[in-house]
């Protein structure tokens, strides 16, 4: 199995997920999210309503590649 990325990368594909509004998106679950057609968004923050609004009005755009780094989401314990 591959990351929490890749694994919910994998869900939402199943789901018919066609948007993914994120803070920022590792290489690993942005391959997975592009394999499945799948628009990954980021920049978003704050709450679901504000990162929705912020999407509609066009402050956030969708990315072509992973804009961060493998594992960057991980605490380790922290």
């Amino acid at each position: 199995m591959g990351g929490v990325g890749i694994q919910s990368g994998q869900i939402m594909a199943d789901k018919g997920v066609e948007t993914v509004l994120t803070g920022s998106c590792g290489p690993n679950a942005f391959q997975t999210l592009q394999a499945a057609g799948i628009k990954v968004i980021t920049g978003a923050s704050g709450t679901v309503q504000e990162a929705i609004d912020k999407y509609k009005s066009g402050e956030l755009k969708a990315i072509s590649q992973a804009n961060a780094a493998a594992h960057s989401g991980m605490k380790r314990g922290k």
